[in-house]
């Protein structure tokens, strides 16, 4: 394999990729790229992965960013924003249930369509404060 670009320069241009509003570490050693630093999202550490594995020369990734969990927000108001969230979203739900242990989220339930079942994870993702999702959700047949 041509390696494109020297470790340095390849952890410029990641790095230029990212979000600036992000504080993100990025290493390159032996075209294994190491991430580190906080966030605010699932969905954002999901976002980090998916710039970098653009790159050719990047062979592996380790993904170490951490989700900022809210500490003045509990399991159980982080339960009823989801909640708020899915309702205002619109979802076709059925029987929809979500609990929450130490901001990861465990959704069970059926949905219509598999597209619902894709745009819930996405929104759930982006909520501050959700470190993980467990995704139990079934498509109707």
């Amino acid at each position: 394999m041509h390696n494109q670009y020297d470790e340095f320069t390849l952890k410029e241009k990641i790095e230029k990729e990212l979000p600036s509003a992000l504080e993100i570490d990025v290493e390159i050693d032996e075209g294994n790229a190491v991430l580190t630093g906080v966030v605010d999202s699932l969905a954002e550490k999901e976002q980090v992965d998916e710039i970098v594995k653009r790159f050719p020369d990047v062979n592996s990734i380790q993904n170490f960013l951490i989700i900022a969990i809210d500490k003045n927000i509990n399991d159980k108001e982080l339960k009823e924003k989801i909640e708020e969230e899915l309702l205002a979203f619109g979802a076709n739900l059925l029987h929809l249930s979500v609990n929450v242990d130490s901001g990861t989220v465990f959704l069970g339930g059926v949905v219509r369509e598999a597209k619902i079942k894709e745009n819930a994870l996405d929104l759930i993702a982006r909520i501050p404060g959700v470190a993980g999702v467990y995704n139990h959700l079934r498509v109707m047949h």
